[in-house]
């Protein structure tokens, strides 16, 4: 049981891993030449002791010095992703990213792509 776990973990990890990459490209190059691009950029250190989120995508517009931050959940077997993906929308958690990182006043977005998972209604 344990290693069929594993093996379905890690193969949700690589599509997931993919999905966030292949976004990361796209969006680059459709945005202007004046934004910025980064995928897996370092930690928001928004918590004590040095504890924060990573996020898979970081838009930097080189004009303004502004930044968005993105979490794109990708999968092909249903599970959690937006579950745990909606610690993004707090608004606490919102405010402690603008308040620590030149950000827009929406400083997070989220992008789930799976037709399988069962959202809440």
């Amino acid at each position: 049981m344990r290693q069929r776990y594993h093996k379905e973990t890690i193969g949700k990890s690589i599509v997931g891993d993919a999905g966030e990459e292949d976004f990361a490209t796209l969006i680059a190059t459709a945005l202007p030449s004046y934004y910025t691009v980064i995928h897996k950029p370092p930690k928001l250190q928004v918590y004590s002791e040095g504890r924060g989120i990573v996020l898979d995508t970081l838009i930097i517009n080189t004009l303004t010095e502004g930044r968005l931050y993105g979490e794109k959940k990708t999968g092909n077997n249903g599970g959690n992703a937006h579950e745990r993906a909606y610690k993004f929308l707090s608004p606490a958690l919102k405010r402690a990213v603008r308040e620590k990182y030149n950000t827009v006043e929406e400083p997070l977005w989220l992008k789930v792509k799976n037709t399988k998972m069962n959202f809440p209604c």
